[in-house]
C-alpha cells in the first residue's frame, strides 16, 4: 500500500507540491495517512505535510528505484514456475529476467535492452551515492607507490559516472592507477574529459584472469553484490591469483549486520533490490565465507556508524 500511495503521488507530480496543491483535500489526506504512519512524509500539529529527508530523494529521481520493484511484487508469481525454496542465485535465471520475458539473458542485458529502463536505474544509483561514501574512513591515500607498480587497479561499476578511485589517491601517483571495465565503458571513459589525463584505462572482464599482476590494491566498488557466492568466489579467486603477497583486496560493499534494526533498514532494503536479481548484499561472516573459498583473508572492516557502505579489507590467506 506504501508503494501505491507513493507512486501515485508521483505519477500525479503531487509530491513535489507539498503542502498540497491541485489535489481534493480528502483525496490528499487518504495518500498521505499511510506514508505519514510510515515516516515517508512528515505532518505538522497544524495538519500541514512536509517531506521527510526520503521524500525529498525521490523529488531528484523520482521513482528511479521502482524499476526493480515490480519484479519484487510478482516474487509470489514467480514462485509458482520456480517453486524450489532457494534464493535467486543465477544473473540470466532470476525473478528480474522473469519479470520481462527474458530468462536466460543476464541481468544488465535485461536491463539494457530498454535505454530508459537502464537509464532509471543509473540515476537510482546516483541518488544513493551520496548516501554511501567510500571516503572519509579508509586511507587510500596510505597506498605505496613504488615505480613500475601499479598502486590501485580500479574495476570500476559498470554504470559508474564518478570514477572513485580518480578522486581517491593523490594527483602525484594517479598515473599508477589502472581503471578496468567493459570495452564499451572504457571507450567512454577515454571520452570523459572529467577524468585525469594519466590514468590508465583498460578493457578488461572479471569474469576472466586479473591480467595485471603484483599491484599495490586492486579495488572493487559495489560489485561483489550483485553476485552470488559461487560466482562471487570466482571473480575473488582471479584477483588472489594475481596479488603478490603485500597486496591488498579492497571491497566497498554494504554491510548487513547480523540483527537489522531502524538504522540498519536500508541495507536489509538493498539486499531485496539484489535478491531479485539473483545477488546478495552480505554479513560479515558472509563475506569471510567467499574471500575464504578465493584463498583470501578478511583482515579489517572500515564502517561509519549509521552508514550501510563498509570498506573490507582482504589479504592473501
Amino acid at each position: 500500500m506504501e508503494v501505491f500511495a507513493a507512486r501515485t503521488l508521483m505519477k500525479t507530480g503531487i509530491l513535489a507540491k507539498l503542502p498540497g496543491e491541485g489535489i481534493q483535500a480528502s483525496m490528499l489526506e487518504r495518500l498521505l495517512r499511510l506514508l505519514v504512519g510510515t515516516r515517508f512524509i512528515n505532518r505538522t500539529p497544524d495538519g500541514q505535510y512536509s517531506h521527510t529527508g526520503f521524500s525529498r530523494a525521490y523529488l531528484a529521481s523520482p521513482g528511479d528505484w521502482f524499476v526493480v520493484l515490480s519484479p519484487l511484487v510478482r516474487y509470489p508469481e514467480y514462485l509458482d514456475t520456480n517453486p524450489e525454496l532457494v534464493e535467486p542465485h543465477s544473473i540470466t535465471q532470476n525473478p528480474y529476467a522473469w519479470q520481462h520475458g527474458m530468462e536466460g539473458t543476464n541481468t544488465w542485458d535485461v536491463m539494457g535492452s530498454v535505454p530508459e529502463r537502464l537509464a532509471r536505474f543509473q540515476r537510482g544509483l546516483g541518488m544513493m551515492s551520496p548516501m554511501n561514501p567510500v571516503t572519509g574512513y579508509y586511507d587510500f591515500g596510505g597506498l605505496q607507490a613504488t615505480e613500475g607498480r601499479p598502486v590501485l587497479v580500479d574495476e570500476v561499476v559498470p554504470d559508474s559516472a564518478s570514477w572513485t578511485s580518480s578522486k581517491l589517491i593523490p594527483s602525484s601517483i594517479q598515473s599508477l592507477i589502472i581503471l578496468q571495465d567493459r570495452a564499451e565503458v572504457i571507450e567512454l571513459a577515454r571520452l570523459n574529459e572529467q577524468l585525469p589525463g594519466g590514468l590508465v584505462k583498460m578493457s578488461h572482464d572479471f569474469f576472466n584472469p586479473q591480467p595485471v599482476n603484483g599491484a599495490s590494491a586492486y579495488y572493487l566498488r559495489m560489485i561483489i553484490h550483485d553476485y552470488a557466492d559461487e560466482t562471487a568466489t570466482s571473480i575473488l579467486r582471479h584477483l588472489a591469483a594475481a596479488m603478490a603477497p603485500d597486496s591488498r583486496l579492497i571491497l566497498a560493499e554494504t554491510v548487513v549486520p547480523d540483527r537489522v534494526d531502524e538504522a540498519s533498514l536500508p541495507a536489509a532494503t538493498i539486499d531485496l533490490f539484489e535478491f531479485i536479481c539473483g545477488g546478495k548484499e552480505r554479513t560479515v561472516a558472509g563475506l569471510e565465507k567467499i574471500l575464504k573459498a578465493a584463498g583470501l583473508e578478511l583482515r579489517k572492516v572500515w564502517q561509519p556508524e549509521g552508514i550501510a557502505q563498509a570498506i573490507v579489507e582482504a589479504l592473501l590467506g
